[in-house]
């Protein structure tokens, strides 16, 4: 959930980049390759919650914006 900022998840292969402002919500599989980042011109903070283990698997390909 979106504590402050604005983000966008977005699943690979898909290109709908949908703001995300406080209050909101997604949910995202384990195992889907996707990019979830801050969009807002101030820091952006989440909560989390999952149910098992933490599985974040960073991507080397990805060039800075």
């Amino acid at each position: 959930m979106v504590v402050f900022g604005a983000m966008v998840n977005t699943a690979a292969g898909k290109s709908d980049d949908v703001v995300m402002n406080p209050g909101s919500y997604w949910y995202q599989p384990g195992g889907v390759d996707h990019v979830t980042k801050c969009v807002a011109k101030t820091e952006c903070m989440v909560f989390l919650s999952q149910p098992g283990p933490f599985d974040f698997v960073p991507v080397k390909d990805i060039k800075p914006e």
